[in-house]
């Protein structure tokens, strides 16, 4: 059975504010990474709204907002796969939700652009 302390539960919680429109709508991402519990090397990833609201809840290797727009709130973007073999995949605004869009192999040399800094990565 797996034992963890408060404390370290804690150490494995990351969050970042950001923007999601230019309008002023804000969110913080949030990322749990408690590698000795999960064993697949990602962290199960969210995206809250300023009220409280879970706009999107997943799993990758970290979430990032784009610098391009749609419906008027920044595009994220989710790093999956893996350092061999890294892949992206883009959620959009369509009005009321983030919704996935397309996922694509990348590079291992090539990073998508951003606005703000990444969550989730170790």
């Amino acid at each position: 059975m797996f034992a963890m302390t408060d404390r370290e539960f804690l150490e494995g919680l990351h969050s970042k504010p950001v923007a999601l429109s230019v309008f002023g709508d804000r969110g913080v991402i949030v990322a749990v990474r408690l590698a000795d519990y999960e064993g697949s090397g990602g962290s199960s990833l969210y995206l809250l709204s300023e009220n409280g609201g879970k706009l999107i809840d997943t799993f990758g290797g970290s979430l990032s907002v784009a610098s391009h727009r749609t419906n008027g709130r920044y595009d994220l973007l989710l790093d999956t796969g893996s350092v061999a073999e890294p892949a992206q995949s883009t959620w959009v605004w369509d009005g009321t939700q983030y919704r996935e869009t397309t996922s694509h192999p990348l590079p291992p040399t090539v990073a998508a652009p951003t606005q703000s800094e990444l969550v989730g990565k170790p």
